[in-house]
């Protein structure tokens, strides 16, 4: 909400990646695996709920093999 929020939103990613390089936290940026829905454009629907579910999960997965 608010002027230009879906851009902010959509660089938000970036930035928290720079600002988390070099320490031991993960960063999983799920915009390229999941939409929000198209009645307000902020929440998920069903199958990106799902979606990101299956995003979370690998990078469970993921995180769990590297180690």
């Amino acid at each position: 909400m608010g002027d230009q929020c879906s851009e902010k939103s959509w660089e938000l990613g970036e930035h928290l990646n720079n600002l988390l390089k070099g320490t031991d936290i993960h960063f999983a940026d799920a915009k390229a695996d999941v939409v929000m829905n198209e009645i307000d454009y902020m929440h998920l629907d069903t199958d990106g709920h799902r979606k990101m579910a299956r995003f979370v999960w690998g990078q469970v997965i993921s995180i769990l093999n590297e180690r």
